[in-house]
């Protein structure tokens, strides 16, 4: 598979492409820019 990334996802479409694999990635890209949004503006994020 080829490496995927958060900035590469326009629609659902593309997420439903995805193998388990590439979802880990992109989920887990997802998270750490939450993180660092919330983190920046000091709102509060539930534990994920």
């Amino acid at each position: 598979m080829a490496t995927v990334s958060l900035e590469q996802i326009q629609s659902p479409h593309d997420l439903r492409e995805l193998d388990r694999e590439g979802l880990a990635i992109v989920t887990a890209e997802l998270r750490e820019f939450v993180l660092q949004s919330v983190s920046q503006t000091g709102g509060t994020c539930p534990r994920i």
